[in-house]
């Protein structure tokens, strides 16, 4: 590309990263697990397992299972997987932190007769609740993101501190 002014031409080389991606080599390099370990879950693969475990939160044996389990914030510094137990009492702790928040506390409801306290039906926990059923979803829809949301900074956090380098995959 040239550009003329004042009788002096000047010249310039661009690329358009839009429509071509970006070479290999000059991408950031993904850290890879060490053999034996569990690659780490990205944002998205995190909430869909902080939701699943939050359907399975009474159930031992699925829960044992969850992708979760190897995660840091569930870990908390032990070099093994965390348990159904440990997971457990992180959802539950996560769940109770939105207690605090006045504009949470619905959401907290919603969470803890649905899944961490069942007994009825979610028409009747919505009826129990005082709400019609589609925002009695929408309040159990949106506390399960929420406490994907605190449980997701505590990862990043304890990646942060066990020398991951940060964020990690978004």
């Amino acid at each position: 590309m040239d550009h003329e002014t004042d009788g002096r031409t000047w010249w310039a080389w661009t690329r358009d990263f839009v429509t071509e991606p970006v070479p290999a080599e000059w991408r950031p390099p993904v850290a890879s697990p060490a053999p034996g370990e569990t690659p780490a879950l990205d944002r998205d693969s995190f909430a869909a397992a902080v939701r699943d475990g939050l359907r399975q939160y009474l159930r031992d044996e699925p829960l044992a299972a969850s992708p979760l389990r190897h995660c840091l914030a569930f870990t908390r510094g032990a070099t093994e997987p965390a348990s159904a137990i440990a997971l457990r009492a992180v959802l539950g702790d996560a769940v109770q932190t939105l207690a605090a928040h006045p504009a949470d506390l619905k959401f907290h409801r919603a969470l803890q007769q649905t899944w961490l306290t069942p007994g009825a039906k979610q028409e009747a926990v919505a009826a129990d609740l005082g709400l019609p059923f589609n925002t009695y979803r929408y309040h159990l829809a949106r506390g399960a993101e929420r406490v994907a949301q605190v449980l997701w900074q505590r990862e990043q956090m304890a990646r942060q501190a066990a020398g991951g380098g940060g964020a990690g995959p978004a």
